[in-house]
């Protein structure tokens, strides 16, 4: 698969997965509630701290803290971990991270010394990176296979580059897959895809996951793309995507580096397509969720109507969580052109039923949900028509000659170039010869 233009390394993305819970965790004081026992910080600057927390915890009441107030490389250390023999090829990783105003520049990461059997080692992160700002306890979760047999793990927490504050908890490991535990939710949408509805006209579907659990689920909406959930697709959200390919040869569903928050075109690979339909929306200024979208929280209920603005292509992301595990899909909606007319309604002189002047005011009430209303026209004959004029709620206007019955015709335009029929007003009755 041909890359994205080479970029300097972002170390930078939300890997979003089905995980599992874990089975017996074999790192020692794995929520720090043991004191910092089994555990060493290293910070490379002065102005920069690690710290036994109790300001902030996910569990119970203990975190390991960071806090850099200049950028540099700090980090807690783990004991090593011996896996038990026979050494397995899969192992499950987690762990929990909060951080505050940490830099775009940052690098937040799980991060483990693997051993294998035959005594070579590899550095593994590449699936637990954690975004920067401001969140509260995420969690990141991975089953691993690796080609050779584990035989040890050493884990580490790393804040480098950047500046803020991270806190670190409830560190897990475990041999073999945790299919022990409960399942995740997995989502499903009535259609995953291309939706394509015209401006004016209703949008739904309904979200709804696959889950073993026995936990609430409940649903969020994000704008395609959007990486690290700040509600706005940005260059960083793009440099993500660029980041995963250029990390890896080849990204699918179920494969390494896989995050469906970059599948914008829903093929289940990330490939340069992806970049290009995020920085397509980024150019077209669709970077927050279109106005009027929403998802019922409970049920995963989609609705929304949009307008002529945003015609063209439009992305969001569903998600699913428990609170802990999360399944998100981006869904691609091109809003076709405005081709609904608008209506409305005319009265004369408040539908009073005589009048005994030709001169009347005519009271108009139109709506449009596309484009919305631009002009206005009338007759008095539904032939001969007025020239047009912008769109009011009230309109000056004369009766044809000679007393009886009346009525006035109007069309109402949208901006999108789309005339109503004609739409007819209540008769009214000129009567101008005084009584004999």
């Amino acid at each position: 698969m041909r890359r994205c233009i080479a970029v300097a390394a972002v170390f930078f993305f939300l890997f979003s997965f089905t995980a599992f819970a874990l089975a017996a965790n074999l790192i020692p004081n794995p929520g720090m509630e043991s004191g910092s026992s089994g555990w060493w910080s290293y910070v490379s600057s002065a102005s920069n701290k690690a710290a036994y927390a109790t300001d902030n915890s996910h569990s119970r009441t203990h975190a390991l803290k960071i806090t850099n107030a200049v950028a540099g490389y700090s980090y807690w250390s783990g004991s090593t971990v011996n896996l038990p023999s026979p050494y397995p090829k899969t192992i499950t990783l987690s762990g929990w991270a909060k951080a505050q105003s940490v830099s775009a520049n940052s690098l937040v990461t799980l991060y483990y010394a693997i051993t294998f059997q035959d005594g070579t080692s590899q550095w593994y992160y590449t699936d637990t990176i954690l975004p920067h700002g401001t969140y509260d306890w995420r969690n990141k979760q991975v089953s691993k296979t690796f080609a050779k047999a584990v035989k040890s793990v050493t884990p580490y927490m790393l804040f480098y580059y950047g500046t803020g504050t991270v806190w670190f908890d409830d560190m897990g490991l475990s041999a073999g897959t945790a299919a022990e535990g409960e399942a995740g939710p997995t989502l499903t949408l009535t259609t995953i895809g291309t939706r394509t509805p015209v401006a004016g006209t209703p949008l739904n579907f309904t979200a709804s996951a696959a889950y073993t659990g026995t936990k609430t689920l409940s649903y969020a909406i994000y704008p395609g793309g959007d990486t690290n959930y700040d509600k706005a697709l940005t260059p960083v959200d793009v440099l993500s995507i660029i980041t995963v390919l250029n990390t890896y040869n080849s990204v699918s569903r179920g494969s390494a580096g896989w995050n469906p928050l970059m599948d914008l075109n829903h093929d289940n690979n990330i490939t340069p397509i992806d970049c290009l339909m995020a920085i397509n929306s980024i150019n077209r200024g669709t970077t927050s969720l279109p106005t009027g979208t929403s998802i019922n929280p409970t049920t995963g209920a989609f609705t929304w109507t949009p307008t002529q603005t945003y015609f063209g292509e439009n992305l969001v992301t569903v998600v699913v969580t428990d609170g802990t595990l999360m399944d998100s899909e981006t869904v691609t909606i091109m809003v076709g052109a405005d081709i609904l007319p608008p209506s409305g309604t005319i009265s004369i002189n408040n539908n009073n039923a005589y009048t005994n002047q030709a001169a009347v005011t005519l009271t108009l009430a139109a709506t449009d949900p596309g484009s919305g209303l631009s002009q206005m026209q009338f007759s008095n004959n539904n032939s001969t028509w007025s020239a047009p004029e912008p769109y009011a709620a009230t309109k000056s206007w004369t009766l044809s000659s000679g007393d009886g019955s009346k009525s006035v015709w109007v069309k109402f335009k949208d901006g999108a170039g789309n005339w109503s029929a004609p739409i007819s007003s209540p008769s009214i009755i000129l009567d101008t010869t005084p009584p004999a």
